[in-house]
């Protein structure tokens, strides 16, 4: 039984229960430097000179927490798909970014607990982003400011 309850022990300790550590407005500002960062170097990559992006508080999957998430397009002229990919993957990498990438069409990325993915899309002649920080779990102040908080376009958005 001693040794049942060391394994319990254990396992638990390494679970998050109650309030998350970084405050709500601190992981909406981490989720917005690093898209904005992102899509900086993808317009730089690929020579796009229009970016657009924004941002809310949503509930996770399960309703448990609440995630920073968004997206946005660069818009890139017409080229070389492949090579804009290879570009943006290879700037991002370069800038620190970890790569998560599973599929061959697209980016996806890592950086302060929030995931990006880019992936050309036709209709926009461009590469919409998209993000979301990790899940998490607020309470007082900052579960007023998750529950409130409505959309918020992404400034600073300059190639």
């Amino acid at each position: 039984m001693p040794l049942g309850m060391l394994g319990l022990t254990a396992l638990l300790t390494g679970c998050s229960w109650g309030r998350d550590s970084r405050s709500a407005q601190a992981t909406e500002q981490a989720a917005a430097d690093t898209a904005r960062d992102t899509m900086i170097l993808a317009a730089r990559a690929t020579g796009a000179t229009r970016l657009e992006a924004g941002g809310r508080w949503r509930h996770c999957s399960g309703g448990i927490g609440h995630q920073y998430s968004g997206g946005g397009v660069v818009w890139a002229p017409q080229g070389n798909v492949s090579r804009q990919l290879e570009a943006i993957r290879a700037a991002l990498v370069e800038a620190g970014f970890t790569d998560v990438s599973q599929l061959k069409d697209r980016v996806s990325v890592q950086r302060n607990e929030i995931t990006l993915t880019l992936r050309y899309h036709r209709t926009y002649r461009g590469w919409p982003v998209s993000f979301y920080s990790k899940c998490h779990i607020y309470r007082g102040a900052d579960g007023q400011r998750v529950n409130s908080t409505a959309y918020r376009d992404l400034e600073g958005l300059i190639p």
